[in-house]
């Protein structure tokens, strides 16, 4: 059995996930692009046994200095496997932040050539000051041969790709919904033709719970109804705006003025009511 340790100090590659209202990692609302967050500290320790497997444990200390950041990205090259063909796949995971067990999900960027653990919660955001993150996982075949027949260690602890674009999408209340990578080809971007992206499900997701489609099909009543009610034909005005009026959207300005112009037309309605009923008593 071999035991390695590789220490690497002042690393500032482990990308911070991003809460701020910005479209891509590291983007500020200036369009500066700095990084508030820096790694401090990045240790990894891989027991290697006889048989070509590893237990690795990396040690992270992240230093926060914002109040907006949830967790950090950890990437993995699945073809960064010291056997000809094979792929990388980390097993037994435990993830802990501060000594308490951490919530991290698994997803894949770089047209799935990278895994990736996301590590946090969208919720949640982390304290400024140091945090220590501590990934505890087996891996398989990480011992290859070099040319004299040897066993030979090859493992990149940071592999390439780690600075691939991150992209938070926002629910119309600012709340995030979705964050990762958005399955873009590197260099390259979305053509038509590509098909969907990661990015599609979520979007569609928001447009059929805030029914924006609705809100796009009765916006253009609003100014028909104002028109109507204006020219004295209220019932009318009340039929073409209601439709937009009762759409489920409170965060839209559009429907809330369909909706003063409804209760406006219901109140007007009530009175004439009222008055033709006293006129005919």
């Amino acid at each position: 059995m071999t035991r390695l340790l590789v220490r690497l100090l002042g690393l500032v590659l482990l990308l911070a996930l991003v809460a701020a209202p910005a479209a891509f990692y590291g983007l500020e609302e200036d369009g500066g692009g700095s990084e508030p967050t820096s790694i401090s500290r990045y240790d990894v320790e891989m027991i290697v046994r006889e048989d070509g497997t590893a237990r690795v444990r990396e040690t992270i200390v992240l230093e926060v200095t914002t109040s907006d950041r949830h967790g950090i990205f950890r990437f993995f090259d699945r073809a960064d496997s010291s056997v000809e063909g094979g792929r990388v796949r980390p097993r037994d995971v435990e993830v802990l932040r501060d000594g308490a067990r951490e919530d991290w999900v698994t997803e894949s960027s770089g047209a799935g050539r990278y895994l990736v653990w996301r590590i946090g919660d969208a919720d949640v955001t982390l304290t400024p000051g140091s945090h220590t993150y501590r990934l505890t996982y087996e891996l398989a075949d990480v011992l290859g041969e070099d040319e004299d027949g040897r066993a030979e260690l090859r493992w990149d602890v940071v592999p390439g790709g780690w600075g691939l674009p991150r992209i938070l999408v926002l629910d119309v209340d600012g709340k995030v919904t979705w964050e990762g990578d958005p399955g873009l080809i590197p260099g390259r971007g979305w053509k038509s033709g590509d098909g969907e992206t990661y990015l599609d499900g979520p979007i569609k997701e928001i447009i059929e719970k805030r029914q924006l489609k609705e809100i796009r099909k009765f916006a253009p009543e609003l100014p028909r109804a104002t028109k109507l009610a204006r020219a004295g034909l209220l019932a009318q005005a009340w039929t073409t705006i209601r439709p937009l009026a009762e759409l489920k959207a409170d965060f839209s300005p559009i429907v809330q003025q369909a909706r003063d112009l409804r209760d406006f037309l219901e109140g007007a309605g009530a009175q004439l009511l009222a008055e033709a009923e006293v006129q005919a008593a």
